[in-house]
């Protein structure tokens, strides 16, 4: 290592231990957490030879195969969630084989000593040494295993079920991505219907959630890991609700109108948030979904105090509720091109009055790469592969100046990518 690259070492390290103090200092901070984490791998990254860089994304992958592999074997949920357990005894509970290959006797006037040594034969104890370097589990003593606090979050609802869907479904069409740009255009995906998810499981003419429903094993298992925290993105902080919206909240209680419609908004999770959290801002929220969606919220999810209700509504039919004060989407357009986009965000902006406000809480990729919050990026590889994708400000503003809107401002986070991006009706 020559003396730039030792620079460079001690740069990022000095760099490394004041994020990492400063989050030591706000522990809750999670704008700390992720520049520490920045610049962790940073100094991971400087302390890598040419070597270490080749081998890093090889091992990553390996790794996830593995994982996933012990939970398709039903050994990752035979771990317990307290304490340990050993080869043998994981190998025996899902059934592998073990072989025991020597035995010796020896006695002495005092004892009988026997003496088992028992060869693990089985891909399980391989397997494991890779998800334990890779700090997925924790080895007790040779050929014992525990969980760490991030494996044992895989067996929180949503959490694996995620990780088998990426792996399974999203892995093999990367995978197949070659293959299908030999056969199409070299250029983004733009169709719902044919694009590398759908042809990579013949499916072309059908769109992304057509291929996910295939089995109803499928769409089982995409609905839980849908259901996951992980996916329930903040609603709190993305928006000044109560400064922006007070006047608003009171002119629409005042005039009979809704006060609030949140499109797509499943169960109602977000919007019991937020109500709950901004009190004084009154007037009916009405959240749209799916009959499937509605027909199955559970009971005394969302209190009667709230005023939240309810309607069965597909958002690619015409929006029934006029002049409402704020349409709100979460993560929605992220899953279409911008076609269909425009056909969505067209029933709005007819819903639309004059002082009605469009909030969009979504990803908004910067116009330069940052390395605090990779979410983004890895998603929208995700989307490309079924021809949605995340979207930058100006990609927005292309977006809603095409519909007639007028982007007011995108509400961004400190740190991360998650922000809300305001529009309104054009002025004549």
């Amino acid at each position: 290592m020559d003396s730039e690259q030792l620079q460079s070492v001690c740069s990022a390290a000095e760099d490394s231990c004041t994020t990492v103090e400063d989050y030591l200092e706000k522990p809750n901070d999670r704008a700390a957490r992720l520049r520490a984490l920045r610049d962790a791998k940073r100094l991971v990254t400087e302390l890598q030879d040419k070597d270490d860089a080749l081998f890093a994304p090889i091992e990553h992958g390996i790794a996830a195969y593995a994982l996933r592999f012990m939970m398709s074997i039903g050994a990752f949920q035979k771990i317990p969630k307290t304490g340990s357990i050993t080869a043998a005894q994981l190998a025996a509970d899902v059934g592998s084989e073990k072989s025991l290959i020597g035995m010796a006797f020896s006695k002495s006037a005092q004892a009988t000593v026997v003496v088992v040594r028992i060869h693990l034969t089985i891909p399980l104890v391989r397997i494991m040494r890779i998800l334990i370097a890779a700090g997925v589990f924790e080895e007790v003593q040779q050929d014992e295993y525990k969980h760490t606090r991030h494996s044992i979050s895989l067996l929180e609802p949503g959490y694996g079920e995620f990780f088998e869907i990426m792996v399974d479904d999203l892995f093999y069409t990367w995978s197949r991505l070659p293959e299908y740009f030999e056969s199409h255009r070299l250029e983004s995906p733009s169709s719902p219907t044919h694009n590398p998810r759908s042809w990579s499981y013949g499916m072309e003419g059908h769109d992304w959630a057509t291929v996910v429903a295939r089995t109803p094993e499928k769409l089982e298992k995409f609905n839980i890991a849908m259901s996951g925290k992980w996916s329930a993105a903040p609603v709190i902080g993305t928006y000044p609700f109560e400064t922006e919206l007070s006047s608003l909240s009171a002119a629409v209680v005042k005039q009979d109108r809704v006060f609030l419609v949140d499109i797509g908004g499943g169960q109602g999770r977000a919007m019991k948030e937020l109500r709950e959290a901004y009190p004084a801002l009154k007037g009916k929220t009405v959240i749209q979904d799916l009959a499937r969606v509605v027909d199955n919220i559970p009971s005394g999810l969302l209190p009667p105090g709230l005023d939240i209700h309810h309607q069965v509504h597909d958002f690619w039919a015409p929006q029934p509720i006029r002049n409402a004060g704020v349409y709100y989407m979460k993560r929605i357009l992220h899953d279409w091109p911008d076609d269909q986009c425009k056909k969505l965000l067209g029933h709005v902006v007819d819903a639309m009055g004059p002082d009605s406000r469009l909030l969009i809480a979504d990803t908004v990729i910067p116009d330069r790469v940052q390395r605090e919050d990779l979410y983004c990026y890895w998603m929208d590889m995700t989307m490309l592969t079924f021809a949605g994708k995340e979207r930058s400000e100006a990609d927005w503003r292309d977006l809603f100046e095409s519909v007639g809107l007028d982007l007011v401002k995108v509400w961004k986070e400190s740190v991360g990518t998650f922000n809300t991006i305001e529009g309104r009706l054009k002025r004549n």
